[in-house]
């Protein structure tokens, strides 16, 4: 007995050092890469012309065939002022790092919330709409969120909450990346 034990546990280190993974270790490996890939965006660049203007969006590839939209029926656009504009006037350098700043503060902001979609921006001559969609009991608390960070922030100029249960809003931006109408971000 007093060799077995010992034997048993050589055995067990030398299996053990073979090389090989441990399936349990690798399943969880495999999961954590897969959470990771779910939660970050895929952004996808679309452009377009309005009133002879070139604008483009940025939207998130997840959202193009969401199966939970029914669950965040309320379009919420939050409208950020371009102060600091380029010839397109689109956001100079230093403006588009300001308005990124704020985009992450309010996406913290809702997040603590609770769970919304953030599907992407666009951005316009003289301004940049942040397009998100949330639940309906979510509203009160992220208005009275988004009144705070616009009195902090004057480069908010507006927000917007619409009856939207099909996403009818980004529908023309889902059916151009669909078509493959896109560019890297």
């Amino acid at each position: 007995m007093r060799i077995l034990v010992p034997a048993l546990f050589l055995v067990f280190l030398i299996t053990a050092c073979t090389g090989r993974e441990n399936p349990t270790l690798k399943a969880r490996k495999e999961l954590s890469q897969m959470a990771d890939s779910v939660a970050r965006p895929k952004p996808d660049t679309l452009h377009f012309v309005v009133e002879d203007r070139p604008c483009y969006a940025v939207i998130d590839r997840r959202y193009l065939d969401f199966g939970h939209r029914s669950e965040f029926p309320l379009s919420l656009f939050v409208t950020l002022e371009t102060r600091k504009k380029d010839r397109n006037g689109h956001p100079d350098p230093e403006e588009a790092r300001a308005h990124a700043g704020l985009l992450s503060e309010i996406v913290a902001s809702l997040d603590a919330i609770g769970v919304n979609a953030y599907i992407g921006k666009t951005t316009m001559t003289g301004f940049e709409d942040l397009i998100f969609y949330v639940r309906e009991a979510d509203q009160p608390a992220i208005r009275t969120r988004l009144e705070e960070l616009q009195r902090q922030n004057r480069v908010i100029r507006e927000y917007t909450f619409e009856q939207d249960p099909q996403w009818e809003a980004v529908s023309e931006f889902f059916e151009a990346m669909k078509k493959g109408q896109v560019s890297a971000p």
